[in-house]
């Protein structure tokens, strides 16, 4: 920012877009534009347009950067489990397709086995070909066509959905308000640290029999 703001004050302290330059091989006279004053500046302060330009790069970076972590965390995900959710929904939407188009080919499968209960020729009766002295050159025609094995596709269901998802704000919260922070989670920690003294304790609170 501080870097723009000194090349932009030089471009109006000396009124820089509309200068006229000069070509310094042909001796032109050239109306000024951006890029001219682009290639001006950038002759002249050399070190500070590329840290202006590496900065405006690596601005565009971090900002891509935090936006995927605050997406992120507002799905209450690491970025493993982005990916791991990333794969879940792409094999649930390829088994999906495919258990779609398996309906359509049974389906299909149905209406042509209830064409061919009406043949056209009786079967064992010869095809429309040659009959040559060795015998027919066509074949015979059978009652059905020879099965096709299918592997089984089932249907995948709904996608699943994370169950630790529990909105943007919860999600937030325990990422500044952790559990490990909140006092039953302490309570838990200290009570581990001491098993004897809390069953002695337990003890002690147990009423005494006669």
């Amino acid at each position: 920012w501080a870097v723009s703001r000194v090349l932009y004050g030089e471009v109006m302290e000396k009124d820089l877009l509309n200068a006229s330059f000069f070509n310094a091989i042909t001796g032109a006279e050239v109306q000024a534009d951006c890029w001219i004053v682009f290639h001006y500046l950038f002759l002249r302060h050399t070190q500070l347009c590329g840290i202006f330009v590496l900065m405006s790069v690596m601005s565009v970076v971090l900002f891509l950067f935090l936006s995927f972590h605050l997406y992120i965390t507002s799905k209450n995900m690491t970025t493993n489990e982005f990916f791991k959710w990333k794969s879940v929904r792409r094999w649930h939407k390829k088994e999906k397709q495919k258990y779609e188009q398996s309906l359509q080919y049974a389906a299909g499968k149905k209406a042509n086995h209830k064409a061919s209960n009406y043949p056209s020729l009786v079967p064992g009766e010869l095809s429309d070909v040659d009959v040559g002295c060795t015998g027919p050159r066509g074949e015979l025609l059978h009652d059905s066509a020879p099965s096709v094995t299918d592997s089984e596709v089932l249907d995948p269901g709904m996608l699943p959905t994370n169950i630790y998802d529990k909105g943007i704000i919860a999600n937030f919260k325990e990422v500044f308000y952790p559990y490990s922070f909140r006092e039953e989670a302490i309570q838990r920690y200290k009570s581990s640290l001491n098993p004897r003294g809390s069953s002695t304790k337990a003890r002690e609170s147990k009423p005494k029999t006669i």
